[in-house]
């Protein structure tokens, strides 16, 4: 296919279902899932942490505040007691503290 065609693609596709299924089709294609993703599950998924994505009705601000979040040494990540495995989209900035980034830079760096 030509790039045009490539691009009006990507655009029809994304317009129709957003850039997520999009995402995940090329991390498939490209077959480099293996370094974009968690090695504990054997499919690519991910959470994505808008209100309105996770049906939460009582949350109408920051979920930061009304859901725990935990972080092992191990960097599993945990939120409202759930293990997260697949890839994790935040959308709140304020997500990322600084001991967040402490955890990730001594096993990282």
């Amino acid at each position: 296919m030509s790039e045009k065609v490539n691009e009006e693609l990507a655009t029809a596709i994304s317009d129709i279902c957003g850039s997520y299924p999009l995402v995940l089709l090329f991390v498939k294609i490209l077959s480099n899932s293996n370094i974009v993703t968690n090695k504990k599950v054997d499919f690519i998924k991910f959470v994505h942490m808008k209100n309105h994505a996770q049906d939460w009705q009582a949350v109408r601000t920051s979920w930061l505040k009304q859901v725990g979040i935990y972080l092992t040494k191990d960097l599993d990540l945990i939120i409202g007691n759930y293990l997260q495995t697949g890839i994790f989209h935040y959308v709140e900035n304020d997500f990322v503290t600084d001991d967040i980034i402490s955890a990730y830079e001594e096993i990282v760096i």
